[in-house]
């Protein structure tokens, strides 16, 4: 017995699919879109890779935000709750902003591999 309900199957876009919603997607994607992922006690974090570099990061909760290889010329921007933990092969060839800043991985490279918490 699915009356009704055949015109309103969900989709991959998520399950709000009514008839009233015509003008959603196109003011959702008018608007600002990040609202819904940026709030209170969000972190961003923006990778700039110079060299292929492998990263991986965690947010506060021990999710898994990014594990990837990354090709030289490429940019990666994370958000997610603080504080995250994050590990960066060929450190030295990649350049981080965390919330807007500027992150010196220096001091934190041991044989070519960063790792450390940004709260």
């Amino acid at each position: 017995s699915e009356s009704g309900g055949s015109p309103f199957r969900f989709n991959h876009r998520g399950a709000d699919t009514s008839t009233s919603t015509p003008e959603s997607p196109a003011a959702s994607a008018g608007s600002s879109p990040p609202a819904p992922v940026v709030a209170l006690g969000t972190g961003r974090i923006e990778l700039h890779f110079d060299a292929e570099s492998w990263v991986e990061i965690r947010d506060g909760t021990g999710k898994l935000l990014l594990s990837q290889l990354n090709p030289a010329g490429s940019e990666r921007v994370i958000r997610g709750s603080p504080p995250f933990s994050v590990v960066i092969g060929n450190a030295q060839n990649v350049r981080v902003t965390y919330d807007g800043e500027p992150f010196d991985l220096t001091p934190h490279i041991r044989v070519e591999v960063a790792r450390f918490t940004l709260k």
